[in-house]
């Protein structure tokens, strides 16, 4: 037997069966069911965002603005699409949320939220702030057929969605298709690149509740006294410079957008991180971004070598049969006549045949095995107590909803992260 812990591919750990050497290699999955108890209590303590009126003024359009956000998130599944990146987070450590406009739909908004899995992307990996507001840029990468990219970028020559390569010059290396995307498909690969830069924003302040009113331009004193009028507020006009992040798109290589603001206008990071646990200090960037199954794929290798050890030692001999010098049974069929198959020959002196004694474990090994599992419950926020199993021997129930409850705030800073993520693109939308 062989051992492993585990294939890494991005998003999980694998356990199909492969061949190593002539031997079929196993795995104990001991992530995946923490893992999934994770998945299912974020799921079942789903929140939601909705906007808070400032002063009861604003409640009729902040009740219709929380309306038309609940209608686009069920009709475009906005909470499962959060809890599928919870899920990624907790697997790869770092993923993305972009909340854009889907573009295929003509005189109409339709808000939609695309999840960047860790090998779509290539940042800045020594950001600080969690919301990556000091983020130099981000990279993104993404095959889309030249049917739907026509649509998606309609003044565009037709010709720059064919004919080139998908994979010339591809800098993402880990993902899927940078090996197995046939060249006879008709795909044209997009990278997308926001920059972090300074641009300049024009505003029409108003003086009594010190609102903000973004303008495209800088205007006339006339239209800001009209303006007044209309608002029946004093306005006052305002250029600012703000940071901000431009936008760069290139189809197989050409540029077709070249550092273009921010098409939705607002001045935030177009991106929405969601960690599993963010380390900003660490100098190594895969403990800057840690994630479940890293936490754990030591205890799982060590589980599963000493398990294929013992499955090996009881494989490598006989467990019944009988030894027998040879010549000293003249009918061996005799011998298979019981359950006994096994029969050994070697030179010797004669005698009588002596059966095979099964081997024998030693108890100290076993116990190396239950150590080595109770070596995931201490590397692990997900302990065997918390998923209510394998409670101690007369143990009350008290005791162990008790002992749950203290697991569960070890779990808060991991949804607190969420939340924190959740606030964020709710703020976006």
């Amino acid at each position: 037997l062989n051992f492993r812990a585990g294939t890494y591919d991005g998003t999980a750990y694998s356990s199909t069966p492969s061949l190593i050497r002539g031997k079929t290699e196993f795995v104990c999955n001991i992530i995946d069911r923490r893992g999934l108890w994770i998945s299912g209590y974020q799921r079942q303590n789903r929140k939601d965002f909705e906007l808070t009126a400032l002063n009861n003024s604003y409640k009729n359009v902040v009740d219709q603005r929380n309306k038309v956000l609940k209608y686009f998130g069920n009709k475009n599944q906005f909470a499962d699409q959060f809890s599928e990146a919870c899920d990624a987070a907790m697997t790869e450590g770092f993923v993305l949320m972009e909340p854009y406009i889907d573009p295929s739909v003509l005189f109409a908004c339709n808000p939609k939220l695309k999840v960047w899995h860790a090998c779509d992307f290539v940042t800045d990996s020594y950001f600080r702030q969690a919301d990556m507001s000091d983020c130099s840029y981000i990279a993104t990468s993404q095959l889309m057929p030249s049917e739907e990219a026509e649509c998606t970028f309609p003044w565009v020559d037709k010709e720059m969605f064919y004919g080139a390569s998908s994979q010339t010059g591809n800098p993402f290396y880990f993902q899927p298709f940078s090996k197995s995307c046939p060249s006879s498909l008709n795909v044209c690969h997009i990278i997308r690149l926001w920059n972090r830069v300074v641009v300049t924003k024009h505003y029409l302040v108003n003086m009594a509740s010190g609102e903000m009113i973004p303008i495209k331009k800088r205007i006339s004193d006339k239209e800001v006294f009209v303006a007044s009028l209309q608002m029946g507020a004093q306005l006052r006009q305002r250029t600012v410079k703000e940071v901000g992040w431009a936008l760069t798109v290139m189809v197989n290589g050409n540029t077709i957008i070249d550092s273009m603001p921010n098409p939705l206008g607002f001045s935030e990071c177009p991106m929405v991180p969601l960690f599993w646990r963010h380390n900003p200090t660490a100098l190594n960037v895969a403990l800057r971004f840690p994630s479940l199954p890293a936490q754990l794929q030591d205890a799982q290798y060590l589980s599963d070598r000493r398990i294929c050890m013992t499955h090996d030692l009881l494989e490598g001999r006989a467990q019944s049969g009988w030894m027998c010098p040879k010549g000293s049974v003249e009918d061996e069929d005799i011998l298979w006549s019981g359950q006994n198959v096994s029969i050994i020959s070697f030179n010797s002196e004669m005698g009588p045949p002596i059966p095979i004694a099964p081997t024998v474990i030693p108890p100290t090994t076993l116990e190396m095995i239950e150590q080595l599992r109770r070596f995931a419950d201490e590397a692990s926020p997900i302990g065997e107590n918390l998923m209510g199993v394998n409670p101690q021997e007369g143990q009350s129930g008290i005791k162990t909803m008790l002992e749950q409850g203290a697991g569960l705030v070890g779990l808060r800073p991991i949804f607190d992260c969420w939340d924190r993520a959740l606030r964020l693109l709710g703020n976006l939308l």
